[in-house]
């Protein structure tokens, strides 16, 4: 009984951080009314119901803390010189994320995240192959309406996505643009591959959602991944790794023409078209341009939001069809160009070393960073739990779980006990 409510914790646990995110549509930045501050309270409320049942357990991890305070007070010092207000929002989900490590098996609490991706993935598939047999069937009443650069987004009950001339209809599931969505089933898709040992099923579904997005950066990850599991299975010896490489091989053959195609298009676009392309560019490249400014301390995140659309048209000479470009997608030079040099290495470190604690093969370890790189390179991620929960992993915790606990009293004082196994 007891395991059964502590299960239903977690899966409401992570169906809030799904649900209250600014990724999603309905609370994203571009939301309106009171969505913003609904969130906000929503993560207070995570925040503190976490803290209490820390306090109640009376542990904490040395270790974890002790990265948390070099990660979180790196930004703040930065903060504090640039009179800077632009990311309390990240300092409640760096903190959320470093007591979820604290109370929960991570492990566990992954595979659960995974499990309910794959609801959501076959429920978004559905409404995604009604809507494609038929354009015009309405799933349920449109309450959600927007329009943005000529782009009209429309939300019914199974998917959001939207009409764009010959553009085809792209599953968003519940978040803010297809990116973000197959960022998240990727996301499941690796912890799938890493914690189950049936899991064919489960790619099959994650694969499926992966290219409703038509997302490039999908599509790269995807391969990625295939990539990673067929190196893992010939590690092995299975026999399996045969039939699947052959796959990848057939399918790429047939998608290959039309990826190139889709990525040439994306670059040689004019007008609004090119938004895209220009805003990954942008991302990259004026990122660093502030960054240099200020290599150690950064300019602050509202010195990132004054100045990236001027330095992006100014410097480089870019607009699309007139529309500045405001996206800036590329969250891990964000830390370096906001905050300065460590925060950002600690970024980029706690990722790597995250990866390390899953997997010991240097070649896979490799192309899975590369999956994290166009992920984080690709979208906003700096304002959700995920990374942050990969990066205090690597930097604090014994593998996925946190297992080396001292009472949180010890902390304070002078002399370090013995420290207790969990």
């Amino acid at each position: 009984m007891y395991s059964h409510e502590k299960d239903k914790i977690s899966y409401s646990l992570i169906i809030l951080l799904m649900v209250f995110s600014q990724n999603t549509m309905l609370f994203s930045p571009l939301a309106e009314g009171n969505a913003g501050k609904i969130r906000t309270l929503v993560y207070l409320m995570v925040l503190a119901g976490l803290l209490i049942k820390t306090v109640i357990r009376k542990w904490v991890s040395k270790s974890l803390l002790l990265s948390f305070v070099l990660f979180a007070g790196t930004v703040i010092l930065s903060m504090i010189i640039h009179v800077d207000n632009g990311a309390e929002y990240w300092l409640i989900v760096m903190l959320i994320s470093l007591f979820i490590i604290m109370n929960y098996n991570i492990s566990d609490f992954s595979r659960k995240y995974s499990l309910l991706m794959r609801m959501l993935c076959i429920l978004f598939l559905l409404g995604y192959f009604l809507l494609s047999m038929k354009p015009d069937l309405v799933l349920s009443p449109t309450w959600l309406r927007l329009e943005q650069n000529g782009i009209v987004f429309e939300h019914s009950s199974m998917l959001y996505y939207y009409r764009m001339g010959i553009v085809p209809i792209r599953a968003y599931g519940i978040y803010r643009e297809p990116g973000v969505y197959q960022m998240y089933v990727i996301l499941a898709m690796l912890i799938c591959l890493y914690s189950k040992k049936k899991f064919m099923a489960d790619f099959l579904v994650y694969s499926l959602a992966v290219l409703t997005t038509h997302s490039t950066t999908g599509y790269i990850c995807l391969l990625l991944i295939y990539t990673v599991l067929v190196l893992k299975m010939l590690a092995l010896k299975d026999k399996r790794a045969v039939v699947i490489l052959t796959g990848i091989i057939a399918i790429g053959a047939v998608a290959a023409p039309r990826l190139i195609n889709s990525i040439l298009n994306k670059f040689t676009a004019t007008g609004i078209s090119a938004h895209s392309w220009m805003s990954r560019f942008a991302s990259f490249a004026t990122n660093i341009y502030l960054w240099l400014k200020n290599p150690l301390f950064g300019i602050g995140m509202n010195g990132i939001l004054e100045n990236f659309s001027d330095v992006t048209q100014n410097v480089f000479g870019l607009n699309a069809g007139g529309v500045a470009i405001t996206d800036d997608t590329n969250s891990i030079l964000i830390f370096f160009a906001a905050y300065g040099l460590i925060p950002g290495l600690i970024f980029c470190i706690g990722i790597w070393k995250g990866i390390r604690k899953i997997e010991k093969s240097i070649l896979c370890d490799l192309m899975v960073m590369g999956i994290f790189i166009c992920l984080f390179a690709g979208e906003q991620v700096n304002n959700t739990c995920y990374p942050y929960i990969l990066i205090f992993s690597g930097l604090g915790a014994k593998g996925l779980s946190a297992t080396k606990k001292m009472p949180y009293k010890r902390m304070f004082r002078n002399r370090i006990g013995k420290e207790h196994d969990r």
